[in-house]
């Protein structure tokens, strides 16, 4: 096992030699053409050697990095946000960092956290923070994660949040709206114009299914007409790459979905949105549970009721699991089985079974 310096075209690399393979690591490095400078730069890059090779047999002889190991603990996350890869990771590291400041205990060295220290944080997490036990086991998660960088990196020799459980998520009644509660939803009388598109829309995503990232996203040229050979009918069809998944779906509009958007002047531009006034903003959730409120509806209900409705509804009438699946774009059926879960379902279900007794209490009533 062995560092050397290499130069390629004038950039300077590390070659590692590791169980006799090797690979390099660029130092992002060009040689300057000044004598003096290429002095220095040959001289850091002999200094970023020694280092890695230090790292190298620290990790084959399980020997930490004593002085990366004095690092707070909130310093290392600092600089993990800033190379987080996202603008959620980097958001929920931030959240990660207030709550380890606000936690009298949180100002901690990473050689010095133990199981204990991650068992007591995340029992103050349960009970002081007014954090929900999803949010709380995200947190955890992300802790767990930055510590599992600081093992590989010999920060630490081991991740000591690997004994500690997570907390207990009770799972939560996700409400599905029944036919008569969207006719109540549909009839509510609305003028202004965006409350309007959020009505229409979560009507639309009840038919179809597709979340509020589609809808909100979904433009004329997602839409194609598709003929019938049989009965020569003109049926309109939706298909779209889901902004989350980043998969097509394919999703046929039965007359009432389509006679939610259909244009009643001019045709629209093909790369105009179907749905022009809809946002993925706060304004049109509060619409949506305002509509279900002036509906008589009591249910919790955001825009995702409208897609775990079209799953129920469609398994209610028959739909197969595996359509429903396709219809959906969900990757996996266990996915699309979770909606599996309505009582009108199972009522329909138990319903078909034969009635065995049947023959027996004709033979007991003629004895």
């Amino acid at each position: 096992m062995g560092v050397k310096i290499r130069v390629k075209n004038g950039r300077l690399y590390l070659d590692i030699i590791q169980n006799r393979k090797h690979h390099w690591e660029s130092l992002k490095m060009t040689l300057s053409t000044d004598s003096n400078t290429r002095k220095e730069q040959m001289k850091l890059a002999e200094i970023a050697r020694a280092r890695r090779e230090m790292q190298l047999m620290s990790g084959e002889w399980d020997i930490t990095d004593f002085e990366a190991g004095k690092k707070l603990l909130t310093t290392y996350l600092q600089k993990q946000k800033e190379n987080a890869s996202s603008k959620g990771s980097s958001k929920v590291l931030n959240a990660l960092i207030l709550k380890l400041k606000d936690y009298k205990r949180g100002d901690i060295q990473l050689s010095s956290i133990t199981a204990g220290w991650i068992q007591d944080f995340q029992n103050w997490l349960v009970k002081e923070s007014n954090l929900k036990t999803s949010t709380i086991n995200l947190y955890m998660a992300i802790l767990h994660t930055a510590l599992n960088n600081a093992e590989r990196e010999n920060i630490i020799s081991k991740n000591p949040a690997s004994q500690v459980r997570n907390v207990k998520v009770v799972k939560s009644e996700k409400p599905t709206l029944t036919v008569e509660e969207l006719k109540a939803f549909a009839s509510v009388e609305i003028e202004n114009p965006l409350k309007k598109e959020c009505q229409r829309a979560f009507l639309f995503g009840c038919y179809t299914g597709l979340r509020i990232s589609d809808l909100s996203t979904l433009r004329w040229q997602d839409l194609e007409a598709r003929t019938d050979k049989k009965s020569n009918s003109v049926v309109h069809w939706i298909k779209k790459r889901q902004v989350k998944t980043k998969t097509i779906v394919e999703i046929p509009l039965n007359a009432a979905a389509w006679e939610l958007i259909k244009p009643h002047t001019v045709f629209p531009m093909k790369e105009s949105k179907v749905f022009p006034l809809l946002q993925i903003t706060g304004t049109n959730l509060r619409t949506v549970k305002d509509i279900g409120k002036m509906a008589g509806i009591e249910k919790h209900i955001g825009w995702h009721t409208a897609r775990r409705t079209f799953a129920t509804l469609g398994l209610e009438n028959g739909i197969d699991p595996f359509t429903l699946q396709r219809l959906m774009g969900h990757s996996q059926i266990t996915m699309t089985a979770i909606y599996a879960k309505s009582d009108n379902i199972k009522t329909e279900a138990v319903s078909k079974f034969e009635n065995v007794l049947s023959d027996k209490e004709n033979l007991i009533k003629e004895n």
